[in-house]
């Protein structure tokens, strides 16, 4: 079979490439990449926050109740949990069944200002938080602001958060940035750098 005795080591090494670019290729098809993860949060922000204004619209242009913001909101998020976990976050995971949702550890929290409030009492939806990610990892969770904490660092180190407006609009701003917003009410105070 091998008649010179470097034929066998060529053979062996040439198997290990092989089979070290097998697990290259099939790790990297198979680990999300950060920008993908990263879309996928802001989408998962921006459907709870559709979620929150469809509810709204049943219910006389009232937004959810803070303690009860996610219950209230999962029929309009399609009964899809998985809209409510950070997965950004390395301790969030699913719920244990979709019939029991409040096993799970989630990470986007509804501003406790804006339960029950009317739409139209919300002077300028497109520049008020009404959602935000947090490291407060529990079913309806609510409070304000000060909970926040940065999502992820962008490249350059710049810490940043994301955040749903009232108006349904989802970005990532940067984290620093928070502190131009009213941490009760989620009203923009100061002009931001997006």
């Amino acid at each position: 079979m091998f008649k010179e005795p470097g034929e066998k080591v060529y053979a062996v090494g040439c198997l290990l490439m092989v089979g070290f670019a097998l697990f290259v290729v099939i790790r990297g098809a198979t680990t999300p990449h950060p920008n993908k993860i990263r879309t996928q949060e802001l989408s998962h922000i921006k459907q709870c926050g559709i979620a929150a204004l469809l509810y709204a619209v049943d219910y006389h242009d009232r937004l959810p109740v803070a303690e009860r913001w996610m219950s209230c909101v999962l029929p309009y998020a399609k009964d899809d949990v998985s809209v409510f976990v950070n997965v950004l976050n390395e301790q969030s995971h699913m719920p244990s069944s979709p019939a029991s949702p409040q096993t799970g550890k989630y990470g986007n929290i509804f501003l406790q200002d804006h339960s029950e409030k009317l739409q139209a009492g919300i002077p300028k939806p497109d520049e008020t938080i009404m959602l935000f990610t947090s490291r407060l990892l529990s079913w309806n969770a609510t409070s304000g602001l000060e909970t926040a904490a940065p999502s992820f660092t962008a490249y350059g180190g710049t810490k940043r958060i994301y955040v749903c407006f009232t108006d349904s609009s989802a970005l990532s701003i940067k984290f620093d940035d928070l502190a131009g917003y009213d941490s009760k009410t989620g009203e923009r105070k100061a002009r931001l750098s997006r």
